[in-house]
C-alpha cells in the first residue's frame, strides 16, 4: 500500500484547479489542411498548473490521443467522423485534477452552397422597404450568409433566413439599392461559395427574378463536393468595408432607423464638434480684432497715445476693460475647445462601437493591442511595422512636446521681464523723457522677441497636436486592418446536416457540477515504483 503526504498547499491548489476547470470554456474550430482535416482545442489557463493532459476517443471508445502538454492549445489532425474529448490540470506537484466531462467533436467534409431555384416576391408595394426573395437549393446553413453584387461594384450583405437546409428567405433592400442586374452570391462558412450571375433585376423599386434564372442549371458539378484546402490568406482584407462609414451598412440591409441612429451618432456628433471648434477660432479672432486688444498688446501705440497727451487714468481704465474682455473671451474659448474634444471623443466613440459591432465576428481583444495580433498569426513584418509607425510618431511627440516647454518658458521670461511692462513703460515716457528712446528702443524689441518666441511655442504646440492626431490615426488603422486581415471566423454551434467541423459543446465548461463533497484528485505511483507513469490512474479524496 502506498504512502501519500498531502500538504495544504496541494489541497488548496487541487481546488483551485478544479474551480476555475469549472468555469473554463473549452472550444474547438477547424484549420483546413491539404491532407486532413486540423482540429484546434483552446480552453481557459488554470492558476497554478504545470502541465495539461488531454484525452481523444473516437466514435468506439477507443482512445487515439492520450498526451501531456504545456500550452492551452491543442491541434490534432482527424478524419471525418465523431469523437470525444476532455481535459484535465496537472498541479506543481504533478498531479492531475478532476477531468472534464467527456465533450462531443464532430469532423466533416465541408460542401459549397448549390441554388436550384429562385422565387421572386409574391406581391409588391412601393412602400416596403425591403422584399422576399426565396433561394431553394442545398447545403445551406445556419451562418450562411447571401451577398448581391452589382457588376463593378462592391458587394452589399443582405438580411438572410436561414429556414432549413434547403431555404433561405432573403430580403432585399430594393429601396436602398440603385436600379441594375445583380448576381446573388451564397457564402457558407469557410469562405466556399456559390455565384448566380444575374439573378436579381432591381427596378423602379422592385424586385424580378429573370425566367432564365428562376431555375439555375447546375449539370456540370456534383452535390456534397468536398471542400479544398482555404487559398486565402489572413493578409488579404476579408471584411466589408461598408462597415468603416457608420449607418451604411444597416441602410444596405433595409435597416432605416438603426442606420438614422448610427448616423446620427456618428456624423451628428462629428459636425457639432466641428462647428465648436470653429466657433472657439471665431472667438479667439474676434477678440484679436478689437482695437483695445491690439493697442494695449502694442508699446508702440501706447507711446503714442502717451506722448499726445492721453490722461494715465484713462489709460489704466481702459487697460483694466481690456482685461475683463480678455477673460471673457479666453473663457468662452475654452468653453468651445473643451466642448470640440468632448463631440470629437464621442463621435470616436460612435465610430469605434460602430465598427467593433459590424465585425463581431472578426473583432478580437487582441486586435487593440498594437502588432500583437499579426505576431499571432506569423506576419511579424506587418506587425513590426505598425509598431515602429508608432513608435517613430510617439518619439516625435516627445521631441516636440519638450520644445513646446522650453519655448513657452522663454516666452514667460521675456513676458514678465520686458513685455509685460509697456503701459507702465509707456507711462516712464511721459515722466523722464531721458530715457524716452531707450524705453521705446527696449520696448519694441522685447516686443519683437516675445512674437517671435511665442511663434515658435505655436509652432511646436501644432507640431504636437498633428502628431498626436496622426498616432491616434494609426492606430485606429491598425485595428481596422488587424480585423478586416483577419481569417474567416471558424462557425458556430452548426445544425445536425451542418458541413463544417464543429463542436456540439463548444461553450460548456470542462468540468460542468460537483457531487456532494468537492473531490480533487491524486495519482498513485505503482506498486514497484518502478514507472511514474499514471495513464489512466486516479484516486479520488473528499473532504
Amino acid at each position: 500500500m502506498s504512502v501519500y503526504r498531502i500538504t495544504y498547499g496541494g489541497i488548496v491548489l487541487s481546488i483551485l484547479c478544479a474551480l476555475i476547470l469549472s468555469t473554463a470554456p473549452l472550444s474547438a474550430q477547424n484549420n483546413d489542411d491539404e491532407s486532413s482535416r486540423q482540429v484546434t482545442l483552446r480552453w481557459n489557463p488554470v492558476n497554478g498548473a504545470i502541465a495539461y493532459l488531454i484525452q481523444i476517443r473516437n466514435a468506439d471508445e477507443e482512445i487515439i490521443t492520450d498526451e501531456r502538454i504545456q500550452t492551452t492549445t491543442f491541434e490534432r489532425q482527424l478524419e471525418p467522423g465523431t469523437y470525444n474529448y476532455r481535459v484535465a490540470a496537472v498541479n506543481r506537484f504533478d498531479r492531475p485534477g478532476q477531468w472534464s466531462n467527456w465533450l462531443t467533436l464532430t469532423v466533416r467534409t465541408t460542401s459549397r452552397p448549390r441554388i436550384t431555384e429562385f422565387e421572386p416576391p409574391e406581391e409588391h408595394n412601393p412602400g416596403e422597404a425591403e422584399q422576399r426573395l426565396i433561394i431553394k437549393g442545398k447545403n445551406f446553413l445556419e451562418q450562411t450568409k447571401c451577398f448581391l453584387v452589382l457588376p463593378g461594384q462592391v458587394r452589399q450583405e443582405v438580411r438572410t433566413e436561414y429556414i432549413d437546409s434547403s431555404t433561405l428567405a432573403v430580403w432585399v433592400p430594393s429601396r436602398v439599392l440603385r436600379d441594375g442586374n445583380y448576381d446573388v452570391l451564397i457564402q457558407n462558412p469557410r469562405g466556399l461559395e456559390r455565384r448566380e450571375t444575374g439573378a436579381v433585376a432591381i427596378k423602379d423599386n422592385r424586385v424580378e427574378v429573370p425566367e432564365d434564372k428562376r431555375r439555375p442549371a447546375r449539370d456540370d458539378e456534383e452535390e456534397g463536393e468536398t471542400e479544398g484546402p482555404d487559398e486565402r490568406t489572413p493578409s488579404e482584407f476579408s471584411g466589408s468595408w461598408e462597415s468603416l462609414l457608420p449607418g451604411v451598412p444597416s441602410f444596405q440591409r433595409g435597416q432605416t432607423t438603426a442606420g438614422t441612429l448610427w448616423g446620427v451618432g456618428f456624423w451628428g456628433l462629428g459636425l457639432l464638434s466641428g462647428l465648436e471648434a470653429q466657433a472657439a477660432s471665431i472667438t479667439r479672432a474676434e477678440y484679436n480684432r478689437t482695437p483695445y486688444a491690439q493697442i494695449f498688446n502694442s508699446p508702440l501705440l501706447l507711446y503714442y497715445w502717451t506722448s499726445n497727451g492721453v490722461p494715465t487714468s484713462f489709460i489704466a481704465e481702459w487697460a483694466v476693460i481690456v482685461e475683463q474682455q480678455r477673460l471673457k473671451a479666453e473663457a468662452d474659448f475654452v468653453e468651445h475647445r473643451n466642448r470640440h474634444y468632448a463631440l470629437a471623443g464621442l463621435s470616436v466613440a460612435a465610430w469605434v462601437s460602430h465598427f467593433i459591432i459590424e465585425n463581431d465576428d472578426r473583432f478580437e481583444s487582441t486586435h487593440l493591442v498594437p502588432g500583437v495580433s499579426f505576431f499571432k498569426r506569423g506576419q511579424g513584418a506587418r506587425g513590426g511595422a505598425w509598431v515602429g509607425a508608432m513608435v517613430a510618431v510617439l518619439g516625435g511627440i516627445i521631441v516636440e512636446r519638450q520644445k513646446t516647454n522650453e519655448s513657452f518658458r522663454s516666452y514667460r521670461r521675456l513676458d514678465r521681464n520686458i513685455v509685460i511692462s509697456p503701459i507702465f513703460q509707456a507711462y516712464a515716457l511721459t515722466r523722464n523723457n531721458s530715457t524716452l528712446e531707450y524705453l521705446a528702443y527696449n520696448g519694441l524689441r522685447g516686443r519683437y522677441i516675445a512674437d517671435e518666441t511665442y511663434s515658435e511655442y505655436t509652432l511646436h504646440r501644432n507640431n504636437v497636436n498633428m502628431l498626436t492626431g496622426a498616432l491616434a490615426m494609426i492606430y485606429l488603422m491598425q485595428v481596422v486592418d488587424a480585423t478586416m486581415s483577419a481569417p474567416d471566423p471558424s462557425p458556430g454551434p452548426a445544425p445536425v446536416d451542418s458541413d463544417t467541423i464543429e463542436t456540439s459543446a463548444s461553450k460548456r465548461n470542462l468540468h460542468s457540477h460537483f457531487d456532494g463533497n468537492l473531490p480533487f484528485m491524486i495519482a498513485p505511483l505503482p506498486a514497484d515504483d518502478s514507472d511514474p507513469t499514471y495513464q489512466g490512474m486516479q484516486w479520488s479524496f473528499a473532504f
